[in-house]
């Protein structure tokens, strides 16, 4: 960046500074709002759930933030030869930024300066999703992101920047992954590992480029791990992973194969740096998926393949409609739990709530509030698919499109099941055949295609990168538009939003 040293430059240097940052902001909030993956790479979430962000383990990394993170490692040194120096660690460009240095130029001992950040507690816990944009130091060490707690450790990456020994060339760009088990007393010599490998797309130096690297802690024995939002490997434990964990960043020197930096690389300013531009972790909560609610509208879709509507609040509902309008669409909102589902209620666009009116009758939607007749419990079948029990112990039913609908029946048939299509009064609308869709996706470096699936008179369309920066506005015509690959700059993520008459959408695009 050129330096502008009249006052009129430095006043549109701030501006510009403080636009990009509130860009970032601005980005910040409407990808984290969005159930199909806040802040990009994440996986979709489970029916019925969103990710939130944890806020102690989110950052931006802007400056240091001692309210989350602790400079150096709480109970270890370094690995050797290699040693933790707080004075390795610098915010600068809002990134994090690890070095390298060398110590002894003898190269005897413990040689080499590092640097770890750690999260102030052991705040990842199981059920979360991490995931941290991260560029690796150009030399022959390796640049981690990780988790530990006090028998157990995930390992998102422990990635080679370089490799001396052209035995090991690969692992320059490998994106190396791990879990550590290692009960007490036994301790470390007793560690349980499953290590797991991944080639980068093109074999992309770790060095060369950003990364989004992610880490999902699914349940007691499973964890999945990601790359720029494409799932890479899972594994499944043989003991329980149950424990809260500390979060760290750090550099680590090893003296096997792929060999250690030169002293001329530890003083090169240009390859001893590891670049973190961010860190982002979530948890699962009710979302606006079914029993969500967050003000999200959904559609019901009985066996019979007809919606269910609400007869605006008029006569008996029925589920005989061939396709989605303001009646067929329900404000579906949590309101308790019980036997580990969600209660909700179903709010039709008339303002009103549906009744199961206790079974005695057909069911409504006309009541201005939700007592005991206006809540369900949401029984899950899996892939969007579930019943309704009222309070009377019995379950909605369709009646396959033929007359008005009931909440009378003992148990659950086909009738009993409906589909349900969520998400459909967003703005950004995070149903994934909703708008458009895209092709290819990851686009593995190729032109994409967007389709609309029918011709629109004009479709604006914004492309916006992971900082937030839009790379391209413009409109089009017709049922397909197809983004031009110099657009997108590199690998990694994007935001892509169409807006038309049928609506405004707003999807990630791999590339």
């Amino acid at each position: 960046m050129n330096c502008i040293k009249n006052n009129s430059g430095n006043t549109k240097n701030t501006i510009l500074m403080k636009f990009n940052s509130f860009l970032r902001i601005v980005m910040s909030i409407l990808i984290t709002s969005l159930s199909f993956g806040e802040m990009i790479a994440q996986p979709n979430a489970p029916s019925g759930k969103k990710w939130q962000a944890v806020n102690e383990l989110t950052d931006d990394f802007n400056s240091f933030n001692s309210s989350k993170w602790q400079k150096g490692h709480p109970y270890w040194a370094g690995r050797s030869p290699s040693q933790f120096n707080n004075n390795n660690l610098s915010w600068q460009n809002g990134n994090l930024r690890l070095k390298g240095t060398l110590r002894y130029p003898n190269r005897q001992g413990d040689f080499i300066w590092t640097a770890c950040l750690t999260s102030k507690a052991k705040s990842f816990k199981k059920g979360m999703y991490a995931e941290a944009r991260i560029k690796n130091a150009d030399m022959a060490i390796v640049s981690s992101f990780w988790m530990q707690g006090n028998y157990s450790e995930i390992d998102v990456i422990e990635n080679w920047g370089e490799v001396k020994n052209n035995q090991w060339r690969y692992l320059d760009y490998t994106m190396e992954m791990n879990t550590h088990y290692y009960p007490k007393p036994c301790g470390w010599p007793c560690d349980k590992k499953t290590p797991k490998h991944a080639t980068n797309p093109g074999n992309v130096g770790n060095s060369a480029e950003y990364a989004v690297y992610g880490v999902w802690w699914v349940d007691s024995r499973n964890i999945r791990w990601y790359r720029d939002g494409v799932q890479v490997a899972s594994v499944t434990l043989s003991h329980d992973f149950n424990e809260d964990m500390y979060m760290f960043f750090d550099m680590e020197a090893f003296t096997w194969g792929p060999g250690l930096p030169s002293n001329n690389d530890l003083n090169n300013g240009n390859k001893n740096t590891a670049f973190y531009d961010w860190v982002r972790t979530y948890r699962l909560v009710n979302g606006d998926s079914p029993g969500g609610g967050g003000g999200s509208l959904s559609a019901l879709k009985g066996n019979n393949g007809k919606y269910v509507s609400s007869e605006n609040g008029t006569k008996p509902m029925n589920c005989n409609r061939n396709s989605i309008g303001a009646w067929e669409k329900f404000d579906i909102s949590v309101v308790g739990s019980t036997n580990g589902n969600d209660i909700v209620t179903l709010k039709g666009n008339n303002g009103k709530y549906v009744s199961s009116e206790n079974g005695s009758k057909p069911i409504t939607c006309n009541r201005n509030s939700a007592l005991g007749w206006e809540k369900f419990e949401l029984i899950n079948h899996g892939n969007n698919v579930y019943s309704f029990k009222g309070n009377n112990g019995k379950y909605i039913s369709s009646v396959n499109g033929n007359g008005a609908m009931t909440c009378n029946k003992t148990n659950i048939g086909d009738q009993e099941k409906f589909a349900i299509q969520f998400g459909l009064s967003k703005t950004f609308a995070n149903d994934t055949n909703a708008g458009f869709t895209m092709s290819p996706n990851p686009s593995l470096g190729k032109q994409v295609t967007l389709n609309l699936g029918q011709a629109e008179e004009t479709s604006a369309l914004s492309i916006y990168d992971i900082q937030g920066r839009e790379l391209i506005n413009t409109t089009f015509k017709g049922s397909q538009y197809q983004i031009d690959k110099s657009v997108l700059r590199s690998r990694g993520l994007y935001l892509i939003k169409v807006k038309n008459s049928s609506g405004e959408y707003l999807k990630k695009l791999i590339h």
